[in-house]
C-alpha cells in the first residue's frame, strides 16, 4: 500500500485547460472573483490527508465553473502540526480571470 493519494480531475468541462499560476494574471484579463478549495480534511489519524494537487485540480474546476482560464494562486497552505493533532488540510486560494 502506498502513501500517494490519487488526484480526481474534476468533472467540469475545462477544467484541464485553466492555468494556475503564482504569477500576476497577464494584461486585459477580467477578474471574475477569489476562490478557496481544501484537499482533505482534520486532523491525525482520523484525518483525510490532502494534497496539493488534489487542490490544484479543484481549484480548476471551480475556476472552469465560472468561465475562467488562468487562476492567480494567492496562498498556499500546507498541513500544519498545531497543538493538538497534525492537520492533513491542504489549501489553495486564488483570483480567478
Amino acid at each position: 500500500m502506498g502513501c500517494a493519494s490519487k488526484v480526481v480531475e474534476p468533472n467540469v468541462p475545462g477544467a484541464s485547460e485553466v492555468v494556475l499560476s503564482e504569477a500576476a494574471a497577464p494584461a486585459g484579463f477580467v477578474q471574475l472573483r477569489e476562490l478557496s478549495v481544501q484537499s482533505g480534511q482534520g486532523c491525525g489519524v482520523l484525518g483525510r490527508s490532502g494534497s496539493r494537487a488534489d487542490a490544484e485540480a479543484k481549484l480548476r474546476g471551480e475556476a472552469a465553473k465560472l468561465g475562467a482560464s488562468f487562476v492567480h494562486v494567492t496562498a498556499v497552505r500546507e498541513p500544519q502540526p498545531n497543538h493538538q493533532c497534525v492537520e492533513r488540510e491542504f489549501k489553495l486560494t486564488g483570483v480567478a480571470y
